[in-house]
C-alpha cells in the first residue's frame, strides 16, 4: 500500500517533518511512502496512492497555496477513486498563532 506524503516546505520545517512522517510509514507493514514536494508530485503519485499525509506551513489560518493548487488540480483523482473522505487536519507547521489568537484545531480544508 503506498501512502503519498505531500509537503510544501519554504524553509525547511516542514521537510523535516514530512521526512520523518515518512519514515514512520516505512516502519508499518505493507506500507510504502512516496514522499513529494508539491513541485515534483504526479498525477501518478495520485492514482497510484492508497491515503495521503498532506505537510504545509500556515499563512493566515491556512496551508500554503502551493499545496491547496495540487489538491485543485487533482480533485479529479479524489472523486474518481472514491476514497473514503475523512479530512484531519493536514501537517502543519505555525510559527505564532494568528492574530496573536489560540490557535484552531480544525481541519484546514474540507471535502468538496
Amino acid at each position: 500500500m503506498k501512502i503519498l506524503v505531500l509537503y510544501y516546505s519554504k524553509g525547511g520545517n516542514t521537510r523535516r517533518l514530512a521526512e520523518a512522517i515518512a519514515e514512520g510509514v516505512a516502519r508499518v507493514e505493507g506500507a510504502t511512502p512516496i514522499l513529494k514536494k508539491t513541485d515534483e508530485v504526479a498525477k501518478e503519485d495520485f492514482v497510484e496512492a492508497a491515503g495521503i499525509i498532506a505537510g504545509s506551513p500556515v499563512y493566515f489560518g491556512t496551508m500554503a497555496a502551493q499545496l491547496k493548487c495540487v489538491f485543485d488540480d487533482f480533485v479529479g483523482i479524489r472523486k474518481k477513486k472514491k476514497w473514503k473522505t475523512r479530512w484531519e487536519p493536514p501537517l502543519r507547521r505555525q510559527g505564532m498563532p494568528p492574530g496573536g489568537r489560540k490557535p484552531r484545531y480544525s481541519p484546514s480544508f474540507r471535502p468538496c
